[in-house]
């Protein structure tokens, strides 16, 4: 299966290669999987209408053929492509002058066929199918291929080689399916014993005073304070008295002991003493 060297369509390219995947049953393309009415009726279904491919190529046959193609990506020109963890195989092409650049390649779920050229036939820049059509078919079949479980194909055994990812959640047809244990919600629980309840009731409180930062007796003085506070709440108010401030006679004030220390005896009587302009 040499690309590149003939004259092919990349549908007839992927067609070839999924009889390779399909362990040497012919495979024939199709685009319509189903057709229903507006009723909900199905008209046709691919699943029920298909017929059984027959074997174009025998089985051992194909186990030589895919684990050839299977060397193409672990050690030869399709690295590139290379997805680590399920089985594949596939197929590098370049055509002459660099006009065009293939990559074909399949795992057990899809097959896929990238081609990279000009619209006009003239040619590329070195552009080999190793150099970008493979790397465009390993995002491609990434995202294809999520969720799905790696499974082995005809000369291509699933073996530890391949990186283990996790299987998907849904069981395959024929396990049998685990039932998961409910959630234990506050209706199911068993109920507690006193002594439990206050053993717990305890050292709630134990944090509740270490968070608080105050000492138990000091939460205790408080706690006695609030009850006064709420007894002597109703009292009624005394009545206010005269605030008013008693008025002094000259010369009567109270001396302190800095005007007795600082002050001059004579300092009243100076200030009563006008002066008048010829006065020494």
């Amino acid at each position: 299966m040499v690309l590149g060297t003939s004259a092919l369509t990349l549908l007839d390219l992927t067609t070839g290669y999924a009889t390779f995947a399909a362990g040497g049953k012919r495979a024939k393309p199709y685009s319509v999987m189903e057709i229903r009415r507006p009723t909900g009726e199905v008209i046709y279904s691919r699943e029920r209408s298909g017929t059984e491919a027959p074997q174009a190529v025998p089985v051992d046959k194909i186990a030589d053929l895919n684990s050839m193609l299977s060397g193409v990506v672990k050690a030869g020109t399709a690295r590139k492509a290379d997805l680590l963890t399920e089985p594949q195989g596939g197929k590098t092409g370049t055509n002459q002058s660099y006009r065009d650049a293939w990559y074909v390649g399949f795992t057990a779920h899809n097959v896929t066929g990238v081609w990279v050229g000009n619209d006009d036939f003239s040619p590329m820049n070195n552009i080999t199918g190793g150099a970008v059509p493979a790397p465009i078919w390993k995002r491609i079949m990434e995202v294809a291929d999520a969720g799905k479980r790696p499974t082995g194909i005809v000369g291509i055994p699933l073996d530890a080689s391949y990186v283990q990812v996790a299987a998907p959640a849904e069981p395959l047809p024929g396990e049998p399916v685990v039932d998961e244990a409910p959630d234990a919600s506050p209706e199911s629980l068993p109920e507690q014993p006193d002594e439990v309840k206050d053993v717990l009731n305890g050292m709630f409180a134990l944090f509740e005073k270490k968070k608080s930062g105050q000492p138990e007796a000091l939460q205790l003085k408080k706690a006695q304070g609030d009850d006064a506070e709420q007894k002597t709440a109703k009292a009624p108010a005394l009545p206010k008295t005269n605030t008013a401030k008693p008025v002094v006679a000259p010369g009567t004030e109270r001396k302190t002991l800095f005007d007795s220390l600082f002050r001059s005896k004579n300092r009243d009587e100076k200030k009563k003493k006008k002066k008048t302009l010829f006065n020494f």
